[in-house]
């Protein structure tokens, strides 16, 4: 079998993701199963932030334009646990790791120096893919392949390419006549911000 090659994750870049389902069921035929694919895009992006530049929802799979944000780290994620006093009446303070170490004092400081992490594409794609199946309520194991494609843009000539390519995606699988026809194909109109 051969070797997949490793993904090459980076702020700033897109990528065009295809999800098809096991054995290209058509769960996502009826309008209820397309609800819940959007909410959970929605969803995902509360925890990993990115942009959604385009996405079109078919029976049997999903093409989408994503680039990943960076997540900041949340401040109960930079705090130590909380430190007590042995005195009575005197209340609990939350300690940084900063203060720990007798760097820089106060919450202002710190939270300067507060870490960032990089989204990658899988995290995404995976918290959409969990999420849709246990939204569905389904009692498969999984309506996904396990795999998913990915290829990352390269520039404006690529990124137009696969935008258009969603956007007429419809059209090829016989599910619309005009690209403005069917109803879960979305462009954003502004992708860049």
């Amino acid at each position: 079998m051969p070797r997949i090659p490793e993904r090459w994750d980076g702020p700033d870049y897109w990528y065009f993701v295809t999800v098809v389902t096991l054995r290209r069921q058509p769960v996502f035929a009826d309008e209820s199963a397309c609800k819940i694919m959007l909410s959970t895009f929605h969803e995902a992006h509360h925890y990993h932030p990115f942009r959604l530049a385009a996405l079109v929802i078919l029976p049997d799979h999903w093409h989408a334009l994503i680039r990943p944000g960076i997540r900041k780290s949340t401040e109960a994620e930079t705090q130590l646990p909380v430190e007590t006093s042995p005195s009575a009446g005197t209340q609990p303070r939350p300690t940084t790791v900063i203060e720990q170490i007798g760097g820089l004092s106060g919450r202002q400081g710190f939270s300067a120096l507060r870490p960032t992490t990089l989204v990658v594409i899988e995290q995404i794609v995976g918290a959409v893919k969990k999420n849709v199946l246990r939204d569905l309520q389904r009692k498969d194991a999984t309506i996904w392949q396990t795999r998913f494609l990915d290829h990352r843009i390269r520039d404006e000539d690529d990124f137009l390419h696969h935008l258009e390519y969603i956007r007429l995606n419809p059209l090829k699988h016989g599910y619309a006549t005009q690209p403005d026809q069917y109803g879960w194909c979305f462009i954003h109109s502004h992708p860049f911000g």
